[in-house]
Protein backbone atom coordinates (compact mmCIF):
# COMPACT_ATOMS: atom_id res chain seq x y z
CA UNK A 1 0.00 0.00 0.00
CA UNK A 2 1.39 3.53 -1.17
CA UNK A 3 1.19 6.72 0.57
CA UNK A 4 -1.80 7.82 -1.19
CA UNK A 5 -4.00 4.42 0.16
CA UNK A 6 -2.37 4.86 3.75
CA UNK A 7 -3.91 8.78 3.58
CA UNK A 8 -7.31 7.69 2.40
CA UNK A 9 -7.85 5.05 5.36
CA UNK A 10 -6.54 7.27 7.90
CA UNK A 11 -9.10 10.03 7.01
CA UNK A 12 -11.66 7.32 6.71
CA UNK A 13 -10.74 5.57 10.01
CA UNK A 14 -11.12 9.28 11.88
CA UNK A 15 -14.46 9.89 10.06
CA UNK A 16 -13.08 12.59 8.39
CA UNK A 17 -14.37 14.18 4.82
CA UNK A 18 -11.70 15.49 2.57
CA UNK A 19 -12.81 18.90 3.11
CA UNK A 20 -12.10 18.50 6.66
CA UNK A 21 -8.87 16.77 6.71
CA UNK A 22 -7.74 20.06 4.12
CA UNK A 23 -8.94 22.13 6.96
CA UNK A 24 -6.82 20.82 9.77
CA UNK A 25 -4.01 21.03 7.14
CA UNK A 26 -4.47 23.73 5.96
CA UNK A 27 -4.39 23.23 2.43
CA UNK A 28 -7.13 22.93 -0.40
CA UNK A 29 -9.68 19.76 -1.16
CA UNK A 30 -7.94 19.49 -4.44
CA UNK A 31 -4.97 18.98 -2.62
CA UNK A 32 -5.92 16.07 -0.63
CA UNK A 33 -7.40 14.66 -3.89
CA UNK A 34 -4.64 14.75 -5.74
CA UNK A 35 -2.18 13.03 -2.11
CA UNK A 36 -5.17 10.28 -2.47
CA UNK A 37 -5.40 9.46 -6.43
CA UNK A 38 -1.37 9.50 -6.43
CA UNK A 39 -1.46 12.71 -8.61
CA UNK A 40 0.71 14.39 -6.21
CA UNK A 41 3.34 13.84 -3.47
CA UNK A 42 3.45 15.97 -0.23
CA UNK A 43 6.25 17.79 0.90
CA UNK A 44 8.18 16.88 3.93
CA UNK A 45 6.72 19.31 6.00
CA UNK A 46 3.43 18.52 4.71
CA UNK A 47 4.28 14.64 5.63
CA UNK A 48 4.98 15.71 9.33
CA UNK A 49 1.63 17.42 9.69
CA UNK A 50 0.11 14.30 8.91
CA UNK A 51 2.07 12.10 11.07
CA UNK A 52 1.24 14.45 13.75
CA UNK A 53 -2.91 14.72 13.11
CA UNK A 54 -3.07 10.94 12.74
CA UNK A 55 -0.38 10.11 15.37
CA UNK A 56 1.85 8.19 13.32
CA UNK A 57 5.34 8.31 12.41
CA UNK A 58 6.54 9.70 8.65
CA UNK A 59 7.59 6.09 7.99
CA UNK A 60 4.39 4.88 8.39
CA UNK A 61 2.97 6.66 6.12
CA UNK A 62 4.99 6.27 3.44
CA UNK A 63 6.13 2.92 4.09
CA UNK A 64 2.83 -0.04 4.79
CA UNK A 65 5.24 -2.79 6.31
CA UNK A 66 4.76 -0.78 9.87
CA UNK A 67 2.08 -1.39 12.01
CA UNK A 68 0.04 1.39 13.20
CA UNK A 69 -0.39 1.93 16.94
CA UNK A 70 -3.06 0.30 18.46
CA UNK A 71 -6.46 2.37 19.62
CA UNK A 72 -4.56 1.39 23.32
CA UNK A 73 -1.88 2.72 22.37
CA UNK A 74 -2.64 5.95 20.65
CA UNK A 75 -5.26 7.11 23.22
CA UNK A 76 -2.03 6.54 26.09
CA UNK A 77 -0.08 9.03 24.21
CA UNK A 78 -2.55 11.26 23.94
CA UNK A 79 -2.72 11.06 27.89
CA UNK A 80 0.95 10.99 28.41
CA UNK A 81 1.15 14.01 25.74
CA UNK A 82 -1.35 16.04 28.21
CA UNK A 83 0.51 15.79 31.82
CA UNK A 84 2.89 18.02 33.30
CA UNK A 85 6.12 17.84 32.92
CA UNK A 86 6.65 16.12 36.89
CA UNK A 87 3.91 13.47 35.88
CA UNK A 88 5.77 12.88 32.28
CA UNK A 89 8.58 12.06 34.39
CA UNK A 90 6.31 10.22 36.77
CA UNK A 91 4.88 7.94 33.94
CA UNK A 92 8.34 7.92 32.06
CA UNK A 93 9.78 6.14 35.51
CA UNK A 94 7.03 4.08 36.03
CA UNK A 95 6.70 2.66 32.19
CA UNK A 96 10.38 1.92 32.52
CA UNK A 97 10.08 0.26 36.06
CA UNK A 98 7.52 -1.69 34.51
CA UNK A 99 9.31 -2.92 31.41
CA UNK A 100 12.30 -4.22 33.56
CA UNK A 101 12.09 -6.99 35.79
CA UNK A 102 9.05 -7.37 38.13
CA UNK A 103 11.34 -8.39 41.31
CA UNK A 104 13.47 -5.49 41.28
CA UNK A 105 9.90 -3.15 40.60
CA UNK A 106 8.45 -5.04 43.87
CA UNK A 107 11.13 -4.13 45.91
CA UNK A 108 11.48 -0.54 44.62
CA UNK A 109 8.08 -0.25 45.50
CA UNK A 110 8.21 -1.70 48.88
CA UNK A 111 11.30 0.43 49.41
CA UNK A 112 9.17 3.33 48.88
CA UNK A 113 6.02 2.56 50.98
CA UNK A 114 8.61 2.40 54.05
CA UNK A 115 10.10 5.76 53.25
CA UNK A 116 6.99 7.67 52.74
CA UNK A 117 5.76 5.59 55.83
CA UNK A 118 8.56 6.25 58.35
CA UNK A 119 8.46 9.84 60.26
CA UNK A 120 11.13 11.71 60.00
CA UNK A 121 11.38 11.91 63.72
CA UNK A 122 10.93 8.32 64.42
CA UNK A 123 13.81 6.82 66.49
CA UNK A 124 14.43 2.77 65.90
CA UNK A 125 14.77 0.48 69.48
CA UNK A 126 18.71 1.40 68.77
CA UNK A 127 18.58 4.77 68.43
CA UNK A 128 16.95 5.21 71.40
Amino acid sequence: MGFSQMLKDLRNSAGLQQKQLAEKLGVTQATINGYESGKREPRIEMLIKIAALFNVTIDFLIDAHTEKPSDRAQDLLKKIDSLSEQNFETAAQVITALSNDPRQLYREFMLSRQIAETPADYKTDKQK
